[in-house]
């Protein structure tokens, strides 16, 4: 914990002034290795390189994802724009799917 706050794993300053945390550049080549190794292991990504679905320049196009991914992390401000979506509600049910609803209603998402 620092003096002015405590540094969370997204980055982001707790308790203290509003400033962002930049990855030290001694660090970098740890964190790509990891984010590749994420993408070597991601079983539909590899599916679709080796199957060729998105077209015949597969594995350029996963390199390029890689290589988009690992700079969003490096230009991101935090802050609003961190997320690039407005906020998202996904249904949620309030009964397990196999016990009938309050008031007899079948419906799986309200």
């Amino acid at each position: 914990m620092a003096a002015q706050g405590m540094t969370l794993r997204n980055m982001h300053l707790v308790g203290g002034t509003n400033r962002r945390v930049e990855l030290p550049p001694a660090h970098r080549p740890v964190f790509e290795e990891g984010a590749a190794l994420i993408f070597t292991r991601w079983t539909a990504l590899q599916l679709g390189v080796q199957n060729e679905w998105g077209g015949s320049k597969s594995v350029q196009k996963a390199q390029e994802l890689l290589h988009d991914v690992i700079q969003w992390f490096y230009t991101t401000k935090g802050g609003a724009g961190l997320w690039p979506w407005p906020r998202c509600r996904l249904p949620i049910s309030p009964c397990p799917s196999l016990s009938p609803c309050p008031g007899g209603s079948q419906d799986r998402f309200p």
